[in-house]
């Protein structure tokens, strides 16, 4: 029961810092359209496809950077991008 009660609190606790975090970066979701429009009027926005290696070998948007998600190094190589310019991921 202790141990049901102490993750219970750890999870709403790590919940609660997600939405605050998340509060904090400006963020916009995009249908396609409006994606392919935004990027295109921004040449000098980032482009990061976040799918799987494979996936991405079978197709990918022009100028996209591929950042496996379930990569164990996906934090260090999004901290290679510049945090002075815009970010589409997809």
């Amino acid at each position: 029961m202790k141990l049901l009660k102490c993750l219970s609190a750890v999870l709403c606790i790590c919940f609660t810092l997600n939405m605050i975090a998340a509060d904090a970066f400006a963020q916009t979701v995009l249908i396609t359209q409006d994606f392919d429009q935004k990027l295109s009027a921004t040449p000098e926005g980032q482009l990061v496809d976040v799918r799987t290696p494979g996936e991405y070998a079978q197709g990918h948007l022009t100028n996209s950077q591929n950042m496996d998600v379930r990569d164990p190094v996906f934090v260090q190589k999004l901290a290679t991008l510049d945090k002075d310019k815009p970010v589409f991921v997809y």
